[in-house]
């Protein structure tokens, strides 16, 4: 089994399908879920060796797609 790693974004709830959509259209990448749909919380999981193509995306989904979210600690 491989590791993973949990990351949690919080954004505009109108947004959370759309950045689910993208990040699970990239095969493999992270799975989404959503952890609190009242905060806007989404719990990505990430497999081993792919957080620099995961970095690569959320910037695109910043820039090309307009979706403001930020990382949340631990």
């Amino acid at each position: 089994m491989t590791g993973r790693t949990i990351r949690r974004f919080r954004m505009a709830p109108r947004d959370i399908a759309r950045f689910q959509f993208v990040i699970e259209s990239h095969e493999g990448l992270a799975t989404a879920s959503t952890v609190d749909p009242r905060e806007a919380v989404v719990m990505l999981c990430v497999p081993d060796g792919c957080g620099r193509d995961l970095d690569c995306v959320l910037e695109a989904l910043r820039g090309e797609m307009g979706i403001r979210f930020r990382e949340l600690p631990g």
